[in-house]
């Protein structure tokens, strides 16, 4: 059967009401409701089944279309998120428009609200149904829109998930330009030590992944880099990338740099290391860091050129900016994360000598890092150590934002950051394993060890390990002074019927959580969507989990959420894949429930275009007209809203299709 055909006929609808293996049919009528809607206008079939997603279910369905029973369907069933693909494939298969099919959700919407009112919950359902066949009624063919693209992609983040990314986009042929804002590779897990689970070196695996990178015919890297401007829509990308000068080009020895390092005059905190030491303006943040080549810190360099003869002519002490021009069919957003920086006297934090975050904590603990691993800090040796959990996290209204400042952030973070715990027990036992006489003391709200394994790995372990456990009320957070030299936590601990305990220390550590980095030009130029917690959000957490609402613009690691190296990478990998879709097969389809425009309504006031929240979807031609351009409208309705002459509407979702919805229901 034809869509012409299926134009010029009347509409034949066929109802369909799933019985969803009792989740249904346990509370509504199914078998009332299907004969309700046989007497209904335009209605030539109706019918109930156990499954109407299963094998036989959907033969009714594709049996009625190619006998030329139904020309139009409407299903009564579960969530249109769960099954609407699997039916509008059907109806394609079938021969069938699968524009003309409308999914009522009579379970979540019906049976699992109303579960004591069996009766109301069957009329419920009757009166939705038949809104959805007269909706159905007035359905038009559509067809999706075809959009062409390019194999290559752009990768904004040059973290663990970016460089992940890009080597399976790469490996699979597409070209990669892959975009970080620092001199070198590798973002916050280069900072890291040993990572949970497997107690793997984290720089050995930013090494590894670095390397492969740097060597990729496929990968094009763009380092001390942003993206500055960009244009285009999905397939085609149009990215203007602004890079810094490094300072340094060409290979340096080990004793080039050291020499060049001991002659420059110029120091700063090293963000690296937490700023728990100083660094020079020539700087590498660690001995492998990757490229292995020292990088110029034109903040703090004051171009002295005491380090030329060091180095020779791989130096260039020009502080200047090029732009590149690249071309991509889809971008990738791997920005990653930023810890938590307390507030100056938060837990004494900036007031309180040797009250440290965990970040700076690891820097101190590795065995690479600035101290050789060796627990010492200002001078001290540390023998009592404190941990606070939680800070940063999981903030509670009328307690966290109490002593915000007039014009600062008053947004909460009251997200959990997932991985704050196991890093924290990690970092317990580590320092248990290497000395045995140090106390510490872990002063929680929750301990949430949510890997696999971890709560006997971490929690357990450092229990055994002789950890001091003090259990917190949030809203009753520790208090922590200074007296004497010494540290003092005072805690109502909930673990012994909230008594008073007062614990000493040489050093406390603050267990900071995660909050999203800045994605920069491109969120504002695009709107990226953004969930509570400020983090990037994805389409579906479970069916579209890295896809974004923009068109092309995909997401992954701690960008999207906080979460450990494991799970950054794999995220990562399942992006590189759901965007190969694209760039492999040259081109992509969208869904074409987009925006349009009725020429002869339009008066050309261009309401609608400064609703739209998509730049450059609707714009005004020479007639003065608005016009959609389909491929970056995001079918928000914005425009529909606001247009007096309602010139503009919804592909789809017109605004006489619920206008007749509403009648059905109201007039029933």
């Amino acid at each position: 059967m034809s869509d012409e055909t299926i134009k010029t006929d009347k509409p034949k609808i066929g109802v369909y009401v799933c019985h969803c293996g009792g989740n249904i049919s346990d509370v509504i009528d199914v078998e009332k409701v299907a004969d309700a809607l046989k007497n209904v206008d335009g209605v030539q079939y109706t019918t109930h089944y156990e499954f109407m997603c299963s094998d036989p279910g959907q033969n009714k369905i594709k049996d009625a279309i190619k006998e030329g029973k139904i020309n139009r369907v409407v299903i009564a069933a579960c969530s249109p998120r769960l099954h609407q693909l699997t039916f509008m494939n059907l109806l394609e298969k079938s021969g069938l428009n699968p524009y003309f099919l409308e999914q009522v959700n009579i379970r979540e919407q019906a049976s699992w609200v109303h579960k004591m009112d069996p009766e109301g919950a069957t009329e419920k359902v009757i009166k939705l149904t038949k809104a959805a066949v007269e909706k159905v009624k007035l359905a038009k063919p559509l067809e999706k829109i075809q959009v062409s693209s390019l194999s290559s992609a752009l990768i904004l983040g040059g973290g663990v998930a970016g460089m992940r990314a890009a080597i399976d986009l790469a490996d699979r042929g597409a070209q990669v330009y892959l975009v970080e804002k620092t001199p070198f590779l590798g973002g916050n897990t280069a900072k890291l030590g040993k990572l949970f689970p497997t107690d793997d070196d984290a720089k050995e695996i930013v090494v590894r992944l670095a390397d492969k990178v740097l060597e990729h015919k496929n990968i094009k890297v763009y380092l001390n880099s942003e993206i500055s401007d960009i244009g285009g829509v999905i397939g085609n990308f149009k990215i203007t990338v602004k890079t810094r000068a490094r300072g340094v080009e060409g290979n340096v020895s080990v004793s080039m740099y050291e020499e060049a390092v001991a002659t420059c005059t110029e120091t700063v905190k090293d963000t690296f290391n937490e700023s728990i030491i100083d660094r020079k303006a020539i700087y590498m943040n660690y001995r492998e860091a990757r490229p292995s080549i020292p990088a110029i810190d034109w903040e703090t360099c004051t171009k002295c050129g005491k380090c030329q003869k060091a180095l020779g002519n791989t130096l260039k002490l020009d502080d200047a900016y090029t732009e590149s021009r690249v071309e991509a069919g889809i971008i990738l957003v791997t920005t990653g994360y930023e810890h938590y920086k307390p507030k100056v006297g938060e837990f004494g934090y900036g007031k309180i000598k040797n009250v440290i975050t965990l970040p700076a904590l690891i820097r101190i603990l590795d065995e690479k890092g600035p101290f050789n691993g060796k627990l010492e800090f200002n001078g001290k040796k540390i023998k009592n150590i404190g941990f606070i959990h939680c800070v940063g996290s999981r903030q509670i209204e009328g307690v966290h934002d109490k002593d915000i400042k007039e014009g600062e952030d008053r947004r909460l973070n009251k997200h959990c950051s997932r991985v704050c715990c196991t890093a924290t027990l990690q970092a317990e036992n580590e320092i248990k394993e290497k000395y045995r006489d140090i106390n510490i003391f872990d002063f929680y709200q929750d301990i949430r060890t949510y890997g696999r394994d971890h709560e006997l790995k971490y929690y357990d372990k450092a229990s055994k390990n002789g950890v001091l456990f003090f259990r917190y009320d949030p809203r009753k957070a520790p208090v922590v002074e200074e007296n004497n030299g010494k540290i003092v936590v005072t805690v109502e601990d909930l673990l012994t019927n909230r008594e008073e305990m007062q614990v000493e220390l040489d050093m406390l550590v603050l267990s900071t959580g995660m909050v999203p980095a800045d994605v920069g030009f491109l969120s504002n130029k695009f709107k990226l969507p953004k969930s509570a917690d400020r983090f990037l959000q994805e389409m579906h957490p479970k069916l579209r989990p890295v896809e974004t609402a923009i068109g092309g613009i995909y997401i992954a690691g701690t960008a999207q959420a906080p979460g450990d190296v494991t799970e950054t990478t794999a995220m990562a990998s399942a992006a590189a894949v759901k965007a190969s879709a694209i760039l492999e097969g040259n081109g992509v389809q969208l869904e074409p429930n987009v925006a349009y425009v009725d020429k002869d309504k339009c008066k050309g006031h261009g309401e609608c275009i400064k609703v739209c929240p998509a730049e450059g979807a609707i714009f005004m031609n020479k007639e003065n007209k608005a016009e959609v351009n389909e491929i970056l409208c995001v079918s928000c309705g914005n425009c529909v809203a606001v247009c007096p002459e309602r010139a503009v509407d919804i592909k789809g979702y017109e605004i006489k299709k619920f206008e007749v919805m509403v009648d059905a229901i109201i007039n029933d």
